[in-house]
């Protein structure tokens, strides 16, 4: 009976802690301990008597069993168990007479609640350092706001555990805040959702418009809220259909709050979608709301200095006046695009354009109007080549184009665009007779054969050289064309 000594001795001195004891038909003999009601909800006297299968929760009931045959027939056993809003540290172990014979069973136990929360506190905040070290990890790697978005994208799903995930991004030429669909993604099974991807990515909103954004927005300035929905609920047919098709159920989302001078800028929302639905409403459960918080003010800072990067990246390949590519960028992206048509084995076409009579307007009508003019040919060679192509100004009054992927048979409509964007801008500029000269442009094409490769600077010394042969006929009154 030492040890039935032993346990009674620190169930009088150690509180929150209860000692019973049972016989061997799991029939409770003595039951003491001053948190006996807060544990068990009953006092000494309801126990004794009873059988430890009738008054053991359903929920704990075959464990309790299990543990007290095992301390009858001689085992000793240690086992956490939750007992209602309680953890309890459960020892189970057999009484032994003097004979060495097990005449009953013990339970000792002991109220662990505050240890699990600590522990559960300790673990949450660890799991939230590393999650915060993984984000900073990934947007440290990013180049641009999109892969750095990407790179977010695919860590919180897989983290969160979520279906799908998704971003809206707000317009690069959007002063209002207007946000658009991209195609970043997340999902574990692409082609299940792929018709509600498809119907998502035809949408753009205004600021605080369409369904999940008008709810984001209304958060914004509390960013440790996180935006609950039903697809039920949504106005958009085509995106209730689209969601039922998949079997979306819900939708969260939050802002990224990124850029500005105090972080304050919608750059994004990240939404994700599950064909779940929380407990308490047909939205999907959140993350814990401090840890939201925290993740997104993490978020913030980081996306702002990929941000600063990018615009810093963009400034040093951009030129100032046409916001076209400059010759540095031009080279890096044209050399890129050499490489990848020698291993495609595909052609492409360069185009080299000379902007006639710009010392001329200098001279007689000062730079600004000379700075106009270079603008205008910019504009008009952006919007008549296509997204794919690399169009730049290389400096001074000299254009180039690359095409990819297109030989000299398929020039044919890009060169009528042009010529057809110099025409309107000069009918519009000179419909009043009040500009004394005219936007002209010398070309050059040339092509690269993939059998045959060259080196970028070759392709542009031969596009220069025909460009040179066009500025020549033209000055003769003939039309050599560009070639």
């Amino acid at each position: 009976m030492a040890n039935v000594c032993l346990y009674w001795v620190m169930v009088k001195n150690i509180p929150n802690s209860v000692i019973l004891l049972f016989d061997h038909n799991m029939r409770y003999e003595l039951a003491e301990g001053s948190a006996i009601q807060e544990l068990t909800g009953h006092d000494s006297s309801f126990y004794i008597g009873k059988l430890a299968q009738e008054v053991a929760s359903f929920a704990n009931r075959a464990l309790i069993e299990e543990n007290f045959r095992a301390a009858l027939q001689g085992e000793t056993r240690d086992q956490d168990v939750r007992v209602g809003a309680h953890f309890i540290a459960l020892h189970t172990a057999p009484i032994r007479g003097e004979d060495g014979s097990i005449e009953r069973g013990m339970a000792f136990l002991y109220d662990i609640t505050a240890r699990k929360e600590l522990e559960a506190k300790l673990l949450a905040q660890t799991e939230h350092l590393e999650l915060l070290s993984q984000i900073d990890d990934e947007v440290n790697k990013a180049s641009s706001l999109r892969e750095a978005l990407a790179r977010l994208l695919q860590l919180l799903g897989a983290r969160w555990n979520y279906t799908v995930g998704h971003v809206l991004l707000r317009k690069d030429d959007s002063e209002a805040g207007e946000l658009e669909s991209t195609d970043l993604w997340w999902t574990s099974d692409g082609p299940r959702f792929e018709p509600f991807k498809q119907a998502i990515e035809q949408m753009g909103f205004a600021p605080g418009k369409g369904y999940i954004p008008d709810h984001v927005f209304q958060a914004r300035d509390k960013p440790s809220t996180w935006s609950v929905v039903g697809f039920q609920k949504n106005p958009s047919a085509l995106i209730r259909a689209a969601a039922a098709a998949c079997g979306l159920r819900s939708a969260s989302a939050f802002p990224v709050l990124a850029g500005g001078a105090d972080n304050n800028e919608v750059a994004a929302i990240i939404e994700f979608f599950s064909t779940t639905r929380s407990s308490s409403s047909s939205a999907i459960d959140p993350p814990h709301p401090p840890l939201l918080a925290s993740v997104m003010q993490s978020i913030g800072p980081h996306l702002t200095r990929v941000i600063e990067r990018e615009r810093h990246a963009t400034l040093s390949t951009t030129d100032d006046l046409t916001r076209l590519h400059n010759r540095r960028g031009f080279l890096a992206l044209a050399r890129q695009q050499l490489k990848s048509a020698e291993r495609t084995r595909k052609p492409l076409l360069l185009l080299f354009a000379d902007l006639d009579g710009l010392k001329h307007v200098n001279d007689a009508y000062g730079h600004a109007a000379g700075d106009g003019l270079i603008a205008e040919a910019g504009r008009v060679l952006r919007e008549a080549f296509r997204a794919s192509d690399v169009v730049a100004r290389l400096g001074g009054d000299e254009f180039a184009v690359l095409m990819p992927e297109t030989d000299v048979g398929g020039s044919g409509a890009l060169l009528g665009r042009l010529r057809a964007g110099v025409e309107e801008a000069n009918g519009r500029n000179n419909g009043g007779g009040e500009r004394k000269y005219k936007l002209e442009l010398s070309l050059g094409l040339t092509s690269f054969d993939p059998a045959r490769p060259e080196t970028l600077d070759g392709l542009l010394d031969r596009a220069d050289a025909l460009m040179y042969e066009h500025k020549r006929a033209r000055k003769r009154g003939r039309d050599g064309g560009a070639r």
